[in-house]
């Protein structure tokens, strides 16, 4: 799901083929998104999935080991202080 910010930058797409345009609107209609959204969830998928894989990844250890080692800390406390280092 994408967050968005008030700060966050604004870009324009220019010379979209009316074949790219089209799909854009296809999928977006399919998804039941604008077309930014759509252009968005379709950038944020292909940069950004790299790091979400890393994150699962890392929560998924971070739990082994809670339950390995009988931590004191609750896996959301966990949770919460990585989505924390995670905005920094």
């Amino acid at each position: 799901m994408l967050t968005i910010h008030k700060d966050m930058p604004t870009y324009t797409l220019k010379n979209l083929s009316p074949e790219l345009h089209q799909a854009l609107q296809n999928a977006a209609k399919t998804n039941k998104r604008s077309i930014n959204s759509e252009i968005l969830e379709c950038l944020e998928t292909t940069y950004m999935s790299n790091k979400k894989s890393k994150v699962q990844a890392l929560l998924a250890r971070l739990e082994s080991l809670h339950t390995e080692n009988e931590s004191t800390i609750s896996i959301e406390q966990i949770v919460n202080d990585v989505r924390e280092a995670r905005e920094r």
